[in-house]
């Protein structure tokens, strides 16, 4: 059981005691809330259970519908600042929907709520049904929980076709993954940039091949002492940066997890790692990513991500600027991450099929930012249609400027 009170975790809430004034206006005290041919009557926040206090429980009379987490508890601390789609976040939620039968659990940061069965606990993350739900679509929290409790009762009279798919479930996970991550390496990337020197000279080096027109001299200047032009061309420089930058870790992370499936890559790099390690604390957090080790958990990643990239040859995958990765992770980010592996493990990408990284940048990062990234996609058709225009013709060859080592010469394209 978790050792908050009730009072410890209300100094902590926020997001869901906001939506507990939503919903206490609609119903309670007699009133009731009709969604359909069902009725709510009633909310109780901080429900105790035999796992700890479930944030909000919607009820129809005696009956819970619905357990809504809007906190993850990490060493004894509720925090409310959650990735929605995290498993930690998720399983913690159905804890509490286990001891209180309830058939089904949402998680809610304030801005994105993600609707699931508590009864599919035992199925990956990823194959699990779900709905995701952002509240900038709604007009309002009222209008959100009104939808979501529609889809709800609706999935319960056997309406299926209103979950969401599996592969814009993932999408919809990265890219809230992303939007957690970014503020909080931005923070980290400010520090670092008036801090490192040889970062900062770095930064400005790929800010100068991007064409961006940034002065080392705004590095570390107040806005006041800058122009409105130059404020908003540093801020651009650094967003993108960090943008970039958070895509990158998530895209080396799912590569990984692709290519891992060989057990020799899984030795190898391990093996790396263990050489790299300069203390039994790494060793052990080397066998296990454990909270306690999340410190290591960027070093870690790092060198067995470095190992598999140049010393098993996909250096025509990844090449990026040596200025990507080296910004550090607080714990909140190493914890976020750390969430995210262990949902990778539990993902078979292998068999989503081999354009599965092209699709998921497609949807997932928006087009400029593709471009800003040299990250480009050709679909199969167009693998195909190149192929047969040069196959079977003796000295023809394609030209593809830019290809790497993606679908096209996986089709066997001969390339110039």
């Amino acid at each position: 059981m978790s050792s908050l009170s009730p009072s410890d975790v209300q100094r902590e809430a926020k997001h869901h005691f906001e939506l507990y004034h939503v919903l206490r206006n609609r119903f309670g005290d007699g009133e009731v809330w009709s969604v359909g041919d069902f009725t709510l009557d009633r909310v109780e926040p901080e429900t105790s259970t035999e796992s700890g206090f479930a944030d909000l429980v919607l009820y129809d009379g005696v009956d819970p519908w619905l357990v809504v987490e809007c906190k993850k508890l990490v060493k004894g601390e509720a925090i409310e600042e959650i990735d929605p789609y995290s498993s930690t976040v998720i399983e913690q939620a159905e804890r509490y929907a286990d001891d209180l039968d309830v058939p089904y659990i949402a998680t809610y940061n304030g801005e994105t709520l993600v609707l699931l069965r508590a009864e599919e606990g035992d199925e990956s993350l990823y194959s699990r049904r779900k709905i995701g739900y952002s509240l900038s679509d709604f007009d309002g929290q009222e209008d959100l929980i009104f939808t979501v409790l529609s889809d709800m009762f609706a999935i319960h009279e056997g309406e299926t076709e209103r979950w969401d798919e599996e592969f814009d479930a993932l999408v919809d996970r990265l890219r809230e993954l992303h939007e957690f991550i970014t503020p909080r390496l931005r923070e980290q990337f400010n520090s670092q940039l008036v801090g490192e020197d040889e970062f900062a000279g770095q930064f400005v080096d790929w800010a100068d091949e991007q064409g961006m027109n940034y002065d080392a001299d705004w590095i570390g200047k107040d806005d006041s002492d800058l122009s409105s032009y130059k404020r908003r061309k540093r801020e651009e420089a650094h967003d993108t940066f960090v943008k970039q930058d958070a895509y990158l870790t998530l895209n080396q992370l799912i590569f990984y997890k692709i290519v891992e499936d060989s057990a020799r890559f899984e030795v190898y790099t391990r093996q790396a790692a263990y050489d790299s390690a300069d203390s039994e604390d790494k060793i052990l957090a080397i066998e296990s990513l454990s909270v306690n080790e999340l410190d290591f958990l960027q070093e870690y990643l790092r060198t067995r991500f470095d190992t598999i990239v140049e010393d098993v040859d996909y250096e025509a995958v990844f090449e990026q600027d040596p200025v990507f990765g080296q910004i550090g992770f607080t714990e909140r980010v190493s914890d976020t991450l750390n969430d995210f592996i262990s949902e990778l493990s539990e993902y078979n990408l292998s068999n989503i099929g081999t354009d599965f990284l092209g699709q998921l940048y497609e949807r997932l990062i928006p087009t400029e930012e593709r471009k800003s990234l040299g990250e480009f996609y050709t679909p199969p058709e167009n693998c195909e249609a190149h192929r047969r225009g040069v196959d079977g013709k003796p000295g023809r060859h394609g030209i593809r400027p830019g290809c790497r080592d993606g679908d096209v010469p996986g089709r066997g394209l001969p390339l110039d």
